[in-house]
């Protein structure tokens, strides 16, 4: 994957909020055109499904697809001989299994995802055209932004709680700031604080407090 000057910026194996956020700063990063793009050759198109495009499907037209790297520079405006450059260099860190600049294949994580090939589970090279390109661009899977809350889930206002007012799960604050450590992550925060509200909730709010209220006039 490479930005628009055709280089290389990240680890291309890490897990999407890791890439997604080396992606968020790059610069003139906009929500209007590709900041990014994931060039492969036509061995790995015959070999793995990628996104929505089965490796068996026909090429969508958005999908680009030229004879040489040169060709792609001038589809992609990178500037000349730079995508080339950055391949060339790829190919050999892939021949060597090192990637000398982003340690690709090196974490227990990039060696569960990547294939039972060696020296590198996930590297190969970029050497068999026809090449293509996908922009890659940056989306929102879910929102982190919500309320402040105490252990027991209450909302905090300056770090008073707030009567009454409970937040949880992806309404509240996330304990882990920024990040987001994978499919799932929020269930368990979503179970734990949900049951601590739902308690602190009954024993803050108890059901006699509404049936025993004197009755209105008119009620």
């Amino acid at each position: 994957m490479v930005d628009g000057g055709g280089r290389r910026f990240v680890n291309e194996s890490l897990n999407y909020n890791d890439a997604g956020r080396a992606l968020a700063q790059l610069p003139g990063l906009r929500p209007d055109g590709a900041v990014a793009w994931l060039i492969f050759d036509s061995s790995y198109r015959k070999r793995y499904h990628i996104g929505t495009i089965r490796r068996d499907a026909p090429d969508p037209e958005w999908l680009v697809s030229v004879s040489s790297l040169e060709e792609m520079e001038f589809e992609l405006g990178i500037p000349g001989g730079q995508l080339e450059e950055t391949v060339v260099e790829f190919n050999r860190d892939v021949a060597r299994g090192v990637d000398t600049r982003f340690q690709r294949g090196q974490s227990a994580y990039d060696r569960f995802v990547g294939d039972p090939t060696s020296p590198n589970p996930s590297l190969g090279e970029v050497v068999a055209p026809p090449y293509y390109a996908l922009p890659v661009l940056p989306g929102c899977l879910g929102t982190k932004g919500g309320p402040v809350t105490d252990e027991d889930g209450r909302v905090l206002s300056e770090g008073t709680p707030v009567p009454g007012l409970y937040a949880v799960g992806n309404t509240a604050a996330n304990p882990l700031g920024t990040a987001y450590p994978g499919a799932g992550g929020t269930i368990g925060p979503h179970l734990v604080f949900g049951r601590r509200a739902g308690r602190a909730a009954g024993e803050k709010w108890s059901l006699t407090m509404f049936l025993h209220r004197p009755n209105r006039v008119g009620d």
